[in-house]
C-alpha cells in the first residue's frame, strides 16, 4: 500500500494489473489488430483496384464483379479503407476531376430598388393544358412587385421587354 502511494496509483489499479495484465486499454493506444491484413493481400486490393480491368469502377462495383468471376480479394469496406490508406479514393485512370461549381454570388438589399429577382409563373386557364406565362420581377427588399406581364407563351423576347420597359421608366 505504500508503495501505490509512492509511485501515486491505487491499490485497485495495481490489483487490476495483477489479474489482467499490464496492457494498454485505454483509447487510441496501439493495439494489436488479429485480423489485420497481410502485407501480401494489401498489394492484391491495389493492383485489383489499379488494374485496367477495374480502375474505373468503384470498390461497391469491384466486389460483385469478382465475386461474378467466383474470386474473393476483400470486403467493400477493406478495399475502401486501403485505398484511403494509400490516398487512392480518386480518380484512378488517370482523367480529371470534376471541377467544383462556386455559388453565384450572394446579394443583399439595404434600400429598395437595389436587388430584383424574377420569375415566370404558370397560371392555368380555363382549358385544360393551356397555360399563361407570368413574368414577374419582385424587389427583394420590401418583396414589393416591380414589374410583370402576362403572354401565351414562354420567351426570351417577352422577359427582355419587361426589363426594358422597367428600366425606360
Amino acid at each position: 500500500m505504500k508503495a501505490c502511494e509512492v509511485v501515486g496509483i491505487s491499490l485497485r489499479t495495481l490489483q487490476r494489473w495483477k489479474r489482467e495484465g499490464l496492457k494498454d486499454m485505454r483509447k487510441g493506444s496501439q493495439k494489436r489488430v488479429v485480423r489485420k491484413l497481410s502485407p501480401e493481400r494489401r498489394a492484391e486490393v491495389l493492383s485489383v483496384c489499379n488494374s485496367e480491368k477495374y480502375r474505373d469502377s468503384t470498390p461497391h462495383e469491384i466486389v460483385p464483379m469478382l465475386l461474378d468471376e467466383g474470386r474473393y480479394v476483400a470486403s467493400v469496406r477493406t478495399m475502401y479503407r486501403v485505398l484511403k490508406e494509400e490516398k487512392m479514393l480518386h480518380l484512378r485512370n488517370g482523367s480529371k476531376r470534376r471541377k467544383k461549381r462556386s455559388k453565384p454570388p450572394e446579394r443583399r438589399a439595404s434600400q429598395p430598388n437595389t436587388v430584383w429577382c424574377w420569375d415566370i409563373t404558370w397560371m392555368p386557364s380555363h382549358v385544360k393544358g393551356i397555360f399563361y406565362y407570368a413574368y414577374v420581377i419582385i424587389d427583394i427588399f420590401d418583396r414589393f412587385i416591380v414589374g410583370w406581364t402576362v403572354h401565351e407563351e414562354e420567351s426570351e423576347e417577352h422577359s427582355k421587354d419587361l426589363f426594358e420597359n422597367l428600366s425606360r421608366g
